[in-house]
């Protein structure tokens, strides 16, 4: 149980550092290149940029990150289950649930706001409503985004908080007798 728990401890951690450097460090970096006085050009073509960085990356946690952390998130609250740690396995069962719920609703957005984008003229700035559209499906994504990479990074503390507190009930060895 405690190699599958460091299993789910490593891979709920490259996923909330693959948001953190995402957000932190991409989204900047890309964006820089295309400050608030450059053209609309320049500003939708940083906007593809990380529109494709951010869909590389969903399509990890898709096809990866969460359908294995998901089963082992699973099998080790069975596993707790059997040990009668019923507190730790809610938690890993309510905290799978969340994340997953929350990368799943992200996404959603992602595609709703493909299918619902007015058409544009490439040459043509967006237009008020238009950017209206943009800014609200945009900020109802960067709070669920975000939501998603809290819910992870508690995840990784609970599990690893978990991990050392097994450790430090587990009975020294025993100390070998003289006979």
């Amino acid at each position: 149980m405690k190699a599958l728990a460091l299993i789910v401890l490593v891979i709920a951690t490259i996923w909330c550092t693959g948001n953190i450097v995402l957000v932190a460090i991409g989204a900047p970096g890309i964006f820089q290149h295309a400050p608030p006085h450059a053209t609309h050009l320049e500003r939708d073509i940083a906007g593809a940029i990380f529109g494709d960085l951010l869909r590389r990356w969903t399509m990890v946690v898709d096809m990866g990150l969460l359908p294995v952390l998901a089963t082992l998130a699973v099998v080790t609250a069975g596993a707790l289950i059997g040990t009668r740690r019923y507190l730790q396995a809610a938690f890993y069962l309510v905290m799978i649930v969340g994340i997953g719920g929350a990368h799943l609703w992200s996404r959603s957005i992602l595609h709703e706001a493909l299918a619902t984008a007015p058409p544009m003229d490439s040459k043509q700035p967006y237009s008020a409503e238009q950017r209206q559209v943009f800014n609200a499906l945009h900020a109802r994504s960067t709070r669920i985004y975000g939501t998603e990479t809290v819910l992870l990074l508690l995840f990784v503390l609970g599990v690893g908080i978990g991990l050392s507190l097994r450790e430090e009930q587990q009975p020294a060895s025993a100390s070998p007798s003289s006979h």
